[in-house]
């Protein structure tokens, strides 16, 4: 797996943070020309995890539920991060996903590929 991947993913998942705060403080995001071509740009990058995801469910601690809701999960904060939606549950979604692609990434060496 190549784990330039997982880097880019963590860069967006902080750019992800960055822009609902900026739609909590009134920044109105154009859902046609901002939100739909950075959800597709995401979707692109998760499906390069997706591709490896047989591997990735052999980790201990994650199945095939855990990595499915990990990935909708994020393409869901990939869309909910430029409205205006309540803080303590995109946050809540937004630690989840955090920490699952925290564990892929620390236990990657443990995939033999």
């Amino acid at each position: 797996m190549d784990r330039h991947v997982l880097k880019e993913l963590q860069v967006i998942l902080d750019e992800i943070f960055q822009r609902f705060t900026s739609s909590k403080e009134g920044h109105a995001y154009d859902f046609y020309k901002e939100v739909v071509p950075y959800t597709k740009e995401v979707d692109a990058k998760l499906d390069l995890l997706i591709e490896e995801k047989q591997n990735i469910v052999e980790l201990p601690y994650m199945n095939p539920m855990k990595f499915d809701n990990f990935i909708e999960h994020f393409k869901e904060l990939t869309v909910e991060c430029h409205f205006d939606k309540s803080r303590k549950l995109f946050i809540e979604k937004h630690k989840a996903v955090t920490y699952d692609l925290n564990y892929i990434q620390q236990h990657l060496g443990d995939i033999d590929v």
